[in-house]
């Protein structure tokens, strides 16, 4: 039975549209186009389709607009679920830092049991997975920052042939702004916003040698990597300013 339309979402995107009810259900669906015939009809008829989008369990449905926007989140709570899945989430992470270190390398590697780097392994501080000013974390952004970088552009991992990655970079500016070495990250940051050409546009890599730009272009990931390097400096430089 369908429910009343006040407890309906409506998903699209300018093409066509789909009402989607608080329970999760699917219950009405025309597709490629709004004027094609519906795929899902259970709004107007209880024995037509519909798909459900919801935990198998039972679950708690929660349903809040994001803040300025029309966009309605929902969110469904299966409580045996998350007590799995933040199980499953502390194996994960007391496996990477078990494992993932390099005595020998003094950071955190590209994978268990190498002592090879990756700048990749960045994102374990942009991301939250340990805190930048971590002493592990430190010394691999140090490391990394000594082994992989040469005049603040990154190369991808240890041995690495092509040129040095715009997005690596940031990568790196960003980490080295969250562990409070914001000179640091702004030297970094400058070196690559340097190359940028004369309409702000950045390619995939840099060549090392020549400093142009070489690879994807323009590469919409490095632009990524500014974007997010920039805000975590800024929000830095905001912090030291308020001390």
């Amino acid at each position: 039975m369908a429910s009343a339309i006040g407890d309906y979402a409506l998903l699209g995107d300018c093409h066509s549209a789909a009402l989607v009810g608080r329970d999760g259900s699917i219950d009405w669906w025309c597709a490629p186009r709004f004027d094609s015939r519906s795929a899902f009809a259970r709004l107007l008829d209880p024995g037509a389709g519909h798909w459900s989008i919801r935990p198998s369990q039972s679950y708690e449905v929660e349903r809040v607009y994001l803040e300025d926007t029309m966009v309605l989140q929902s969110t469904f709570n299966d409580k045996r679920a998350v007590e799995r899945w933040t199980r499953e989430r502390d194996a994960v992470h007391e496996t990477v830092l078990r494992d993932g270190w390099s005595e020998e390398a003094g950071a955190y590697t590209g994978a268990f049991g190498s002592d090879n780097l990756d700048a990749s392994v960045l994102l374990m501080a942009i991301m939250g997975f340990l805190p930048a000013d971590d002493p592990r974390m430190r010394r691999t952004i140090d490391t990394i920052e000594r082994e992989l970088a040469q005049d603040g552009h990154v190369r991808r991992w240890t041995g690495a042939r092509e040129g040095s990655f715009v997005i690596c970079s940031f990568w790196l500016a960003n980490a080295l702004a969250l562990a409070g070495e914001l000179d640091r990250g702004e030297a970094v940051f400058d070196a690559v916003m340097a190359k940028m050409n004369d309409v702000g546009l950045l390619a995939e890599e840099i060549d090392p040698s020549s400093g142009d730009l070489i690879g994807n272009f323009p590469q919409a990931f490095s632009h990524v990597g500014l974007i997010n390097a920039a805000w975590s400096i800024q929000q830095a430089r905001e912090r030291e300013e308020r001390r």
